[in-house]
């Protein structure tokens, strides 16, 4: 059953090779241009852990400044596996990457035949198509470029978005005496615009792992939730994550 699977390439070393020369100068222009402010995967000097220490901190200080943290946390379903070609193109375009580099990348995201082996069984080949080709060198910048304008509905009620790869954060400040309600409410008017701007975009977010809670140690609303890998209770004593 290949769709059980996600492809990941294996492609030769004169292969990457080739990707890392063409990326040479292609990513630190995307990095500039096209990632974001707030993309923290894929991006030399910064990590998971990094990002996690920052928002931990920022929740201290907005604690310590009589308020409470409204989150909603979501994650898009088989990420690298939806990325729509035409769309990633227009995007790129948009950045200001030149023709030379887009016609190679028109070619390079061309569709692929892809087969499931396990223990020498083959699955028929089936075709690969509107993926930025997870394994290969350039796949992880082509989807920050994709991603990066979700941030402009992530916003819209007034919170900041944190992305990592596809993991998609969102956090607004209240005063501490705001109703639980009126946090929400907030917060779902951020989730309508970004699960919107999925459809637009031929992407869906993942319900089983999308959470909203509100931060605080003593007016603190909803269940913990994994962040990167660290558990965080929503009262922020960190039972669970020391456990």
């Amino acid at each position: 059953m290949p769709g059980n699977y996600r492809g990941v390439h294996l492609t030769t070393i004169l292969s990457k090779i080739a990707e890392k020369m063409i990326s040479i100068n292609l990513m630190p222009f995307l990095q500039h241009r096209a990632f974001g402010e707030n993309q923290w995967a894929f991006t030399p000097t910064l990590s998971a852990r990094d990002l996690v220490t920052t928002l931990v901190l920022s929740w201290i200080l907005a604690v310590c400044a009589g308020k409470k943290v409204g989150t909603w946390l979501s994650d898009i379903s088989g990420a690298f596996d939806r990325v729509f070609k035409p769309y990633l193109l227009a995007k790129l375009n948009g950045f200001g990457v030149g023709p030379l580099f887009l016609n190679f990348l028109d070619s390079y995201l061309s569709p692929r035949q892809g087969q499931v082996v396990v223990q020498g069984a083959f699955s028929d080949l089936f075709t690969i198509a509107d993926s930025v080709f997870q394994g290969t060198v350039m796949g992880p910048m082509l989807w920050n470029s994709f991603f990066s304008d979700v941030a402009i509905p992530a916003k819209c009620a007034g919170g900041s978005e944190k992305m990592f790869a596809d993991d998609l954060s969102v956090f607004q400040e209240f005063d501490r005496s705001t109703p639980v309600p009126e946090c929400k409410a907030k917060l779902s008017q951020c989730e309508s615009q970004v699960h919107k701007w999925g459809r637009q975009n031929r992407v869906s977010f993942d319900a089983a792992k999308e959470h909203t809670v509100i931060l605080h140690p003593l007016e603190w609303h909803g269940e913990a939730f994994k962040l990167l890998g660290c558990m965080i209770d929503p009262d922020m004593r960190m039972r669970l994550a020391v456990e």
